[in-house]
């Protein structure tokens, strides 16, 4: 459950595919989890930029970082591309690094 996670992962589809903006989606969710619980907005986390190999997607991303002010990784789950990165990312936060 959210409540015991240390750490979040927000996964946007960079692409808008489902007619929505994916800096909508990312206010949404924080929105969302506002007001679920105030505390869990000031969690860590990786904001990932999913569907990189969709052209919608590379047409959206600058727009995507202007608004998202957190680190944003850009990854293509369909094509492989960039999971590697998060994988690091995610190691580091939790085996290198303390998350409490």
């Amino acid at each position: 459950h959210v409540e015991r996670c240390r750490f979040l992962l927000v996964l946007l589809d960079a692409s808008g595919s489902d007619n929505r903006e994916p800096w909508d989606d990312y206010r949404c969710l924080l929105n969302e989890l506002e007001l679920y619980r105030a505390d869990l907005v000031e969690r860590p986390r990786l904001v990932v930029a999913n569907k990189m190999d969709l052209p919608e997607a590379a047409d959206k991303i600058s727009k995507l970082r202007r608004k998202v002010p957190e680190r944003l990784v850009e990854i293509s789950a369909d094509k492989d591309t960039g999971v590697g990165k998060i994988l690091s990312i995610l190691h580091k936060q939790f085996f290198e690094t303390s998350v409490r």
